[in-house]
């Protein structure tokens, strides 16, 4: 679905690059954290997924699509195609909870019969359909934001990229955000989110990769939790307890005692004579010595070599007249 490989940028003026051969591959419907401490690199990941910035070097694919190959004037064809969540909501002061939702579908080409049918759902999704009317100066903080989830998804994209979404929430708003997008992901959708939030991530236990000084030193494929320097050193109050492995046997109806085999002793066993019986059994020598009868030569290597059989020997003929 994303693929990065051997990607590397340097902004002009600095001395070591923003990305430095980052290679990500990431899977259709998968729900990917992407950590690491301010300046590592993130902010500049998503812009060149999103085709804000052009890479000096490497490849990326999104969705099937060679982003080499896409053109300055087809570059906000291409991200229609992905949804994008940011900090500060960029919503629309003007218009209303439904408005701003409907102003991304008004730019995707959606007639307004389809509009009044998607924004309603959408609104419903994030729990927000008694305030459509409601313009965003009277939304918390958390409300805008869910606006913003719902403006991004109402095109159904394949992608959503939420960049810091519970940056500027408290703890209960946070997981509401969370929850929410946990619940996008269910849809199908492939989600990629830059956070700082530990607690978020530990909690999730997602696929969680960290970047430090443009490279990626750290990816959790699973039960992944907040790591900034990749070293993969655990705190106590995140470490697993650990479970007592038992082998079993092949069968696995048993445990396999794991203490050192102490030596038993074994009684001989007594070898007993064979006795006669009523039926003996014929050995191999008094079954060998029993005269094999000989294979009856084929009858046609019995006839002479000098008597061809033709389709109209007389003999035939007679032999089947004698039946």
């Amino acid at each position: 679905m994303i693929l990065l490989d051997q990607v590397t940028k340097t902004y002009r003026g600095d001395a070591h690059p923003a990305l430095d051969h980052v290679s990500l591959h990431i899977e259709p419907n998968e729900f990917v954290f992407l950590v690491g401490q301010s300046g590592a690199g993130k902010s500049t990941l998503i812009k060149m997924i999103t085709k804000e910035e052009i890479p000096d070097s490497g490849k990326i694919i999104v969705g099937g699509i060679d982003l080499d190959y896409v053109k300055k004037r087809y570059i906000p064809h291409y991200r229609r195609r992905l949804g994008v969540v940011f900090q500060d909501y960029k919503l629309l002061p003007g218009r209303t909870v439904f408005e701003n939702v409907a102003f991304a579908l008004e730019i995707a080409g959606m007639s307004n019969s389809e509009i009044n049918k998607t924004v309603p759902k959408v609104l419903e999704l994030v729990g927000l359909l008694d305030k459509a009317k409601k313009f965003p100066r009277h939304l918390s903080g958390g409300e805008q934001q869910r606006v913003s989830i719902a403006r991004s998804v109402a095109r159904q994209p394949k992608i959503l990229i939420a960049d810091e979404p519970t940056g500027n929430l408290d703890k209960l708003t946070r997981e509401e955000i969370i929850d929410l997008l946990k619940k996008i992901n269910d849809f199908g959708t492939t989600l990629l989110v830059t956070t700082h939030d530990e607690n978020i991530v530990n909690n999730l236990q997602k696929r969680v990769v960290t970047l430090k000084d443009g490279r990626v030193v750290a990816d959790q494929k699973i039960h992944g939790i907040y790591r900034l320097d990749g070293s993969g050193k655990i705190t106590e109050s995140l470490k697993t307890p650990t479970r007592r492995i038992v082998r079993t046997t092949e069968l696995g109806k048993r445990p396999i005692n794991p203490s050192p085999i102490q030596p038993v002793a074994v009684a001989p066993t007594p070898v007993v004579a064979p006795t006669a019986s009523a039926n003996p059994v014929r050995t191999t020598a008094a079954r060998t010595a029993t005269p094999v009868k000989a294979a009856t030569p084929r009858r046609r290597s019995a006839r002479p070599a000098t008597t061809p059989v033709t389709a109209k020997d007389p003999r035939r003929y007679r032999a089947r007249r004698v039946i």
